[in-house]
């Protein structure tokens, strides 16, 4: 009974490891998908690969990237780690999938796969490590604001094999329009104004709106929003339905209300389902008649180590005007607003040091003055005797004068009485 047992349980583990086989794809098979969404192109890939069948050698860190006219594109990253490489003559398919050059991915995710028919042998891939028929590998790679015409993309399914019966695989890439609908896309993404006179306007700046979708495009509106959006005025000229690679314009024009930076967001609304379109408005607000600063006072003079400086800078132009200067020599620094050049020099300079003095008011171009700066060691007057310096008081300076009359005195006494 017990050797019967035993000859059961061998042949139910025999016949359960023979359905495994048989029920164990012959193909693990890695796809990725690529297409247009919204602005951008977008290529995912998911799956497994053998590479049973191929030699393996190492290779270095590698990011997302295509090249459609050698039949080469990759997905993910390896961030700072190397990869593996699986090359063989028996990874046979197509020798591109457009007609496009060399372009990286703006965003990458996910592990590092690749196939790559620019070079003999062709090749295959993916991160250090793998282990040939393990989960892999989901991965994306995105192209921003690029459409599959403008990266040489030619639609269709491509497909690699290599290997047979239990070490045959495959790699395949689907390239697809994008999926049925509007899609509204934005150029340029910002618009900057300069500097305009508050309650003037400026030239108008334009927006052109495209429909990358395969969908008519309505567009609902176009508004200004944000902190200062009643300075700036809008012109929408999109005439609804926009048709699919069609396009059409919103101008904006700039009236400063107030001095200063001014911002605001472009808002285009549509049935794109990804709607509002956000384009940033930005400018700056200035003075009527606001005048650039000029300066007009003459060249500071030098300083002396220990004695305490000061020269006013002086400048016109529409006020408030502000003082700048990162070069002034040690113990000096000054005044933003006054212009005043101030303190006591510390430390004498070797030479001149080059100096330059910034006036601004908003109001361009701003004013620069350029100089040379000399400080002086502080002056050394000889010690006396005792090691301090000596001077005659006032009191000393009259006895001795007095001392010199006498000793006339006394001399032309003596010559009196000879003489008699």
């Amino acid at each position: 009974m017990k050797a019967i047992g035993m000859k059961f349980l061998r042949t139910s583990a025999a016949a359960l490891v023979l359905t495994n086989l048989i029920a164990m794809p012959a193909e693990a098979a890695y796809t990725v998908t690529l297409s247009q969404v919204g602005a951008n192109v977008v290529a995912t890939g998911s799956g497994s690969l053998n590479f049973s069948a191929l030699p393996s050698d190492p290779a270095g860190p590698a990011s997302g990237d295509m090249r459609p006219e050698y039949g080469y594109i990759a997905l993910g990253s390896s961030g700072m780690l190397n990869i593996d490489r699986h090359c063989g003559p028996s990874i046979a398919g197509p020798t591109n999938f457009g007609v496009g050059g060399y372009t990286a991915a703006d965003v990458v995710s996910g592990e590092y796969v690749q196939i790559n028919n620019a070079m003999a042998p062709r090749c295959l891939y993916v991160p250090a490590g793998y282990v040939s028929g393990a989960p892999l590998l989901t991965s994306s790679s995105t192209w921003n604001n690029q459409t599959i015409a403008s990266l040489g993309l030619t639609l269709g399914t491509y497909t690699w094999t290599w290997g047979s019966g239990a070490t045959a695989d495959s790699f395949t890439l689907v390239i697809q329009a994008a999926a049925a609908g509007p899609v509204a896309s934005a150029s340029p993404a910002s618009l900057t104004f300069g500097n305009q006179t508050v309650a003037t306007t400026s030239a108008t700046q334009t927006v052109t709106v495209t429909n990358t979708g395969t969908a008519n495009l309505q567009v609902t509106s176009a508004t200004a929003t944000g902190a200062n959006a009643g300075d700036f005025t809008l012109a929408n000229t999109c005439a609804n339905p926009v048709a699919p690679s069609a396009t059409c314009t919103v101008t904006v024009s700039f009236t400063p209300s107030a001095v200063g930076a001014r911002s605001a967001t472009l808002q285009v609304a549509s049935n794109d389902p990804a709607s509002p379109l956000a384009i940033a408005l930005s400018g700056t607000g200035t003075g009527a008649g606001a005048v650039a600063p000029a300066i007009t006072s003459g060249t500071p003079p030098g300083g002396t180590v220990g004695t305490p400086y000061s020269f006013t800078v002086v400048a016109t132009g529409t006020a408030p005007i502000t003082f700048s200067s990162n070069d002034l020599p040690a113990g000096l620094s000054i005044d933003p607003v006054s212009g005043v050049i101030s303190g006591t020099p510390t430390t004498p300079t070797i030479g001149s040091t080059p100096v330059m003095v910034t006036a601004s008011n908003g109001t361009l171009p701003n004013a620069n003055q350029y100089f040379s700066m000399r400080i002086s060691p502080a002056a050394v007057v000889p010690p006396g005797p005792s090691g301090v310096t000596s001077v005659p008081t006032l009191s000393e300076w009259g006895l001795m004068l007095l001392s010199l009359l006498l000793a006339g005195f006394t001399a032309l006494t003596s010559r009196s009485r000879n003489n008699s």
